[in-house]
């Protein structure tokens, strides 16, 4: 999970009064904090001229562009909700079902 992904859930549970219950999942649930470099950011960036709100249907946000860099970086697959993601290229964590 990028560092700039876990400040975005941190602040979000903040203002929702969770921020207990959000530091506990990530702190059981994530196993690695990826950091924020120059590149990532540029990465981040690149993905919002792609895939961001007023450029493209999928809508990313701010918090949005870092998921989705970091899993392009790494070619995993992303767990999301939502269809956001769904319009963009990045690999869902969920398979999706077939009827």
């Amino acid at each position: 999970m990028s560092a700039a992904t876990v400040t975005e859930a941190l602040i979000v549970a903040e203002g929702r009064g969770i921020s207990a219950d959000m530091r506990y999942i990530i702190e059981t649930s994530v196993t690695e904090i990826v950091e924020l470099t120059s590149n990532r950011a540029e990465l981040a960036a690149d993905a919002y001229r792609l895939w961001g709100k007023g450029f493209h249907p999928a809508y990313l946000n701010f918090g949005d562009c870092f998921s989705y860099a970091t899993a392009k970086e790494f070619d995993c697959p992303l767990l999301y909700i939502g269809n956001d993601f769904s319009k963009t290229d990045v690999k869902s964590a969920i398979p999706r079902s077939t009827p």
